[in-house]
């Protein structure tokens, strides 16, 4: 049995489901009577997008594989997803017409403190095989946040994503291709000119990948 009545099948994966770790003792980005959830209690879930986006609305927190369900760097077995966080600047709108997301997203949601003036809300990337490597996934995700104007900090292998309760996430359908995301890691594993983003929009780095 999944979160509030949710079936979901531990273990396993395919692309049409994926594997993700959740912790219903954190939900949006209230704080846990005890602190130890936020490393604890990080069970595997099978899931399809559709059931990952009811997770998220009811306001629970997803992460990576982790040795045991607990959150550490040096516990990460595999990742099935990158996440890219958005805090401002380019507009929602703005940011599911980039290519990028047109081509390769997958789930879009508001996050708890988003608001009109300033929007903050999260893409979810479906991967097309699972990322075994730390480092790989680390790459990965800082390519993809610095391309879309994410926020550059939220790209280590331990990384915490909160849920936002009725926030309606949607499924765009789409998936990263296996030459896109070794692109992506290739691109990522180059140190940058500036780690920065202005504006939270993309800023010109160094690049291995030609013209």
């Amino acid at each position: 049995k999944g979160m509030a009545g949710m079936t979901m099948t531990k273990i396993g994966i395919a692309r049409t489901v994926i594997e993700v770790s959740f912790n219903a003792k954190l939900i949006d980005k209230t704080p846990p009577d005890d602190k130890r959830w936020l490393t604890q209690g990080f069970d595997l879930y099978e899931v399809t997008p559709d059931q990952l986006c009811e997770a998220i609305n009811q306001g629970c927190s997803y992460s990576y594989k982790f040795e045991g369900g607990i959150r550490k760097s040096e516990n990460f077995l595999g990742a099935d997803l990158i996440s890219v966080d958005i805090d401002g600047g380019r507009t929602i709108t703005e940011t599911l017409a980039d290519p990028i997301v047109q081509s390769y997203g997958s789930i879009w949601y508001t996050t708890p403190s988003h608001t009109p003036d300033r929007h903050r809300f999260r893409l979810i990337f479906i991967l097309p095989f699972t990322v075994t490597d730390p480092n790989d996934l680390k790459a990965a995700a800082r390519s993809l946040s610095r391309r879309l104007g994410g926020d550059m900090s939220a790209t280590d292998a331990a990384r915490l994503f909160y849920g936002s309760t009725g926030s309606e996430p949607t499924d765009l359908g789409g998936q990263l291709s296996e030459a896109y995301l070794e692109e992506l890691i290739k691109d990522g594993r180059v140190a940058p000119i500036q780690d920065s983003i202005s504006g939270n929009r993309p800023t010109t780095n160094r690049s291995q990948m030609p013209l």
